[in-house]
C-alpha cells in the first residue's frame, strides 16, 4: 500500500493498493478525533455511503487488486483547549495543529537562530496575569482564515496578529496561549 498526502497543507490522504493478485482483507482507516464533520472517502472514484465518525474507524472489507485507491479527506476546523485551571486561557487548534502568535524578533540576537517562546514579565506563582499573552476581545470567533495562505489565521479583533501552525515558526518569539473574554 502507498500513502500519498500533503498533509497537513491538505486535509485528504490517498492509498494506493498494490498486490500481484486479488486479496481479500479489512482495512480499518483511523478517523482522528478532530476530524470535522463531513470527512469523506471515495473508493475507485466512486463516494462511499457512509463515513466514520470522528474518533472512530472507516472499515472496508472487499477483495483488492492492484491500483485500487481510497481517496480519504479529513476536515480541520478551529477549536480552543482551556487549560484546567482557567478556561479564559485557551491554546487555539486548528484540526491536530497547536496555533501559535508570531510576536516578533524584538531582542533576539540575530546571531542565534532558534524559535523562542514568548517569556513572561513576571510569574508570581505562575499565575496567568503575569504571561505576556495574547488577549482577545469581543465575541467568537476570535480568529479567521488570512485569505491565500494555507494553515494562517488573524485574529478578528483586539490586538492584531497572525496564528500559524508552532512547527512552522523559526527565528522569532511565539505565543500559545491566548486570553478570552468569558
Amino acid at each position: 500500500m502507498i500513502q500519498d498526502t500533503r498533509f497537513p497543507a491538505e486535509p485528504r490522504t490517498t492509498l494506493t493498493i498494490k498486490t500481484p493478485r486479488p486479496i481479500g482483507f479489512e482495512l480499518r482507516v483511523r478517523v482522528p478525533a478532530w476530524t470535522a464533520r463531513g470527512g469523506s472517502a471515495r473508493l475507485n472514484g466512486k463516494p462511499l455511503e457512509s463515513f466514520a465518525a470522528p474518533g472512530g474507524y472507516l472499515v472496508l472489507d472487499r477483495t483488492w487488486r492492484d491500483g485500487d485507491r481510497l481517496d480519504i479527506a479529513l476536515p480541520m476546523e478551529l477549536s480552543a483547549s482551556p487549560t484546567p485551571d482557567d478556561p479564559s486561557i485557551q491554546a487555539m487548534l486548528y484540526g491536530p495543529l497547536v496555533l501559535a502568535a508570531r510576536m516578533g524578533t524584538a531582542g533576539l540576537r540575530p546571531d542565534i537562530l532558534r524559535a523562542e517562546p514568548t517569556r513572561p514579565r513576571t510569574i508570581p506563582e505562575y499565575k496567568a496575569e503575569g504571561l505576556p499573552m495574547l488577549a482577545l476581545t469581543g465575541r467568537a470567533p476570535w480568529l479567521v482564515p488570512d485569505g491565500g495562505k494555507p494553515l494562517t489565521f488573524r485574529t478578528a479583533a483586539g490586538e492584531h496578529r497572525e496564528l500559524v501552525p508552532l512547527y512552522q515558526i523559526l527565528d522569532e518569539r511565539y505565543g500559545v496561549y491566548v486570553k478570552v473574554p468569558t
